[in-house]
């Protein structure tokens, strides 16, 4: 039912706008922390709409007030939703008119590395999920991300883009600059060997291909010769040929190399069928591109099965898993923002600040230059609604249940 019409005076508006600034200054400063699996962790700027949800406002009308809207917005924006309460305390203390057009005008199309800043930036101090996460999802996957999260049998946390063939295995430290750094290659030969190669002689006809042609090659095979590990990574450091050596796991020989085989028409060298490494003859270019770490290659082309395009499987522990609900907002605002910078594209900071006057990094304490044009916009005349909403109210009623 209904209860008592509630008279609005100035001094309760007044009120909740400074509570609200509270929120923004302690979010913006990284003080505004919550209890994590393992330990006390920060909000990222990707949480703000569930953490505004705890805050301990005053005033529960207008609190539930601006709950209402950023619930609806966050349905199609969750990005929007996170930028909002900032931008309704800037209303409070600025004049802004609002130029759409200028806006539209104002957007630019994305580019990687602004993405990339953008995504760092989102979701810095993160748990769980972490900036380089979800940076890893979008090289991996681009803007079609899919997501599902399935509960792991095992005490670890697993990712696994079923859009492209992972192989689990081994490759010496010595193809790498660091422990994070990533090996990336286009278009390699790969050549698969179901065998131990003892000597450095056998893989001559390859290094020599390699290093006359400059074609990348990934060799996997069930194990490799000291020496013949350190000839490899050593002429791939000083850049005179690239042959990355990798010995997977014992399931890849079982579940993988005939998929392998079969998308990119490739022969095996070995016992299988007696051919020699030296006997190896170019192939034609082989479509994809090789992300390689340490522990892992994942292979990313046309030719393998992309039925379920851009499919990612998270599995979670079961510390983690009680947490699904705050991951799945994550990947579902991760999602939603890439869709959006997609299709609307980029704003800079400093045009942001032309139109409206907001230096937004100062506001929010956001490192990234550019920010989602569709979030900025959609928040930015939420806020004025929102705004109107609460200075211009004479009374509020309040269903009561």
């Amino acid at each position: 039912m209904l209860s008592t019409p509630k008279s609005i005076n100035s001094r309760e508006v007044e009120n909740f706008f400074k509570e609200l600034e509270v929120f923004c200054l302690e979010q913006k400063s990284k003080k505004m922390v919550y209890f994590g699996v393992e330990s006390i962790c920060n909000i990222s700027f990707s949480e703000t709409y569930r953490a505004l949800l705890d805050f301990d406002f005053s005033n529960l009308n207008f609190r539930d007030l601006l709950v209402s809207h950023l619930e609806s917005v966050e349905k199609y924006s969750p990005a929007a939703a996170s930028y909002l309460p900032f931008f309704l305390s800037y209303f409070f203390k600025n004049q802004i008119e609002l130029d759409g057009e200028a806006f539209f005008k104002a957007s630019e199309m994305s580019q990687r590395e602004k993405i990339l800043d953008i995504i760092n930036s989102f979701f810095d101090s993160s748990s769980l999920i972490k900036a380089e996460d979800f940076k890893r999802f979008f090289k991996q996957n681009g803007f079609l991300s899919s997501f599902s999260i399935k509960k792991s049998n095992s005490f670890q946390n697993a990712c696994v883009f079923e859009s492209g063939l992972s192989i689990n295995g081994k490759i010496n430290s010595g193809f790498f600059k660091s422990r994070d750094f990533n090996v990336e290659v286009q278009n390699p030969q790969i050549v698969i060997y179901d065998g131990y190669i003892q000597e450095v002689s056998e893989l001559n006809t390859i290094l020599n291909f390699s290093f006359e042609n400059k074609v990348p090659f990934l060799v996997l095979c069930k194990g490799a010769a000291t020496d013949v590990i350190h000839t490899c990574f050593t002429n791939h450091k000083m850049g005179n040929c690239s042959v990355i050596i990798q010995e997977p796991s014992p399931n890849f020989w079982k579940e993988n190399v005939n998929e392998l085989k079969e998308s990119f028409s490739l022969e095996m060298f070995g016992s299988i069928n007696g051919r020699l490494l030296s006997s190896y003859e170019y192939n034609k270019e082989v479509d994809c591109f090789l992300t390689i770490k340490q522990q892992e290659v994942f292979l990313k082309s046309k030719l393998l099965d992309l039925s379920r395009k851009a499919a990612t499987t998270i599995y979670l522990n079961e510390k983690s898993w009680q947490n699904r609900g705050l991951i799945f907002d994550q990947l579902n605002f991760f999602v939603s923002t890439l869709q959006q910078i997609a299709t609307c594209g980029v704003t800079d900071s400093k045009k942001i600040k032309k139109i409206t006057g907001i230096d937004i990094c100062d506001l929010i304490g956001l490192k990234c230059r550019y920010h989602p044009s569709f979030a900025i916009s959609r928040s930015l005349k939420e806020a004025e609604i929102i705004f109107n909403k609460i200075t211009n109210v004479g009374c509020l009623i309040r269903l009561e249940r």
